[in-house]
Formats: C-alpha cells, structure tokens, sequence
C-alpha cells in the first residue's frame, strides 16, 4: 500500500531515498509517514 509518495525531479535521486527508505527500521518508516519532516533530511543526504 502507497502512504507516501513526493516528485523528486530526477530518476536516479528517487532511487536513491527509495534505498534509504528501505532500509530504515520499521519504526523510523512509521515516524517518517507521521510526521514527513525527516525526508527533507534524506533526499539533501543522497542529493549530496
């Protein structure tokens, strides 16, 4: 099920904070889908 999605610009960035994403503990996934404000921290870490 989709609880999440966001336009990102480019393929390769989206990929990126996909493999980020998955690899979180289950908690941080559910805290991320809470409160949205972590995402910004990861798409600056793999947009580096």
């Amino acid at each position: 099920m989709l609880v999440f999605q966001k336009k990102l610009g480019s393929r390769s960035l989206a990929l990126g904070v996909e493999s980020k994403v998955k690899k979180l503990s289950k908690a941080r996934k559910e805290e991320l889908i809470r409160t949205r404000k972590h995402i910004e921290v990861i798409i600056k870490k793999v947009g580096a």
